[in-house]
């Protein structure tokens, strides 16, 4: 018999963290005081990663920065367990969400959802 696994599925929920979320990340993640406006154009599409303000420092300086406001707005984004209440029947959100990951795409910022085994997924 032929096994082929399912692929993950996307769930692309509305992205609007407010200001309690937006502070939760800066306690983090300080730098983001300084980064959501540059966040909300990127995810508008109205600044591509190549329009960086920090575009013109070092190679490892850009992808640094970038990283960090890439990670800092999948922080302020909700969690699994607040988007899905349950799946597959009877699964709770937690069961669910075991094997997700905040990922950003060109629909903007999604939860990857991969079935199967319980294995850590990047």
């Amino acid at each position: 018999a032929l096994h082929s696994p399912l692929p993950p599925v996307l769930i692309c929920p509305e992205y609007a963290p407010g200001q309690d979320r937006r502070k939760m990340v800066e306690q983090k993640l300080p730098v983001m005081k300084f980064m959501w406006n540059t966040w909300d154009a990127v995810r508008s599409g109205e600044l591509l990663e190549e329009e960086m303000p920090w575009r013109n420092e070092s190679e490892q300086v850009d992808r640094f920065f970038t990283r960090v406001m890439y990670e800092g707005g999948k922080m302020a984004m909700d969690d699994c367990e607040d988007v899905i209440d349950n799946c597959d029947g009877d699964k709770s959100a937690k069961e669910c969400c075991e094997n997700s990951a905040k990922v950003f795409t060109k629909a903007g910022l999604c939860l990857k959802i991969y079935p199967g085994p319980h294995e850590k997924r990047q």
